[in-house]
């Protein structure tokens, strides 16, 4: 999840608006995603094995939790005092809402930041345009991320970097057509629930002058995945238990204004 926030909180009584556009390429683990989603159709089968189904609940799963994919969002943040930032954030994929503090403040510009923000999910990877027997049923997902950047803040130039943790809680059901027929007759319901965790670095600049500056943030994570997937069809049920790491890498490029 991408911030584009100095290490140098809102200034006491002044606002702070702040955007980004963010895109994950198809490389490393959200390529695979990719390529799994895919895949599914050719994994499919009238009756499929143990193993094809096995192999088609952890494709949807990591094209759901980690697809290539292009986001963005606007953030709203107020600066209570000198040492506490509360600010709230929404974008097309989720919305939610933390705080940040000041636990470093030295001359000339150098800044430390903690924080912590809740984000709650609506929208979901679109598997459907690459599986075409596939239907999501539903989709929900909970974000915990917690930055800690040092960074140098002036006039002109912010300069940021450090790390940020973030936990996912995810749960979805997807359904997959079995026959190839126009109506589908058999269907196969993949559910699966778990846990995604992010270790993320992150790196920033912004230049601009006063109160308005053009900010790029590179984000590279390293991402576990740990999810229960439970497979139905018919009588046939298949419990298991899906693990999956990779890297992820999210630049971002937006603004910061300061009110």
């Amino acid at each position: 999840m991408a911030n584009v926030q100095p290490a140098r909180i809102t200034p006491a009584g002044h606002w702070q608006v702040n955007g980004a556009i963010s895109v994950t390429p198809p490389r490393a683990m959200p390529g695979a995603s990719l390529d799994a989603a895919r895949a599914i159709d050719d994994e499919l089968s009238g009756n499929p094995s143990a193993e094809e189904l096995e192999a088609v609940g952890e494709a949807a799963t990591a094209a759901l939790v980690q697809p290539p994919s292009g986001d963005g969002h606007v953030a709203l943040s107020y600066g209570v005092n000198r040492r506490l930032e509360l600010g709230a954030r929404i974008g097309p994929t989720n919305a939610g809402a933390g705080f940040r503090l000041q636990w470093l403040r030295r001359s000339p510009g150098i800044y430390g930041v903690i924080g912590a923000r809740a984000l709650i999910g609506f929208n979901d990877f679109p598997v459907e345009r690459f599986a075409d027997e596939v239907r999501i049923e539903s989709f929900r997902r909970y974000d915990f991320a917690f930055p800690l950047h040092l960074g140098y803040s002036g006039r002109v130039v912010h300069l940021w970097a450090g790390p940020q943790l973030m936990v996912s809680r995810f749960s979805s059901d997807v359904a997959i057509c079995l026959d190839d027929a126009d109506v589908c007759r058999q269907e196969a319901m993949v559910g699966t629930s778990g846990r995604a965790t992010y270790l993320t670095g992150q790196m920033g600049i912004a230049l601009g002058k006063r109160r308005f500056w053009i900010a790029f943030e590179l984000n590279i994570s390293r991402l576990r995945i740990n999810a229960d997937v439970d497979l139905r069809m018919g009588t046939r049920r298949i419990i298991t238990n899906h693990q999956q790491s990779g890297r992820v890498i999210t630049p971002s490029l937006g603004f910061i204004a300061w009110f």
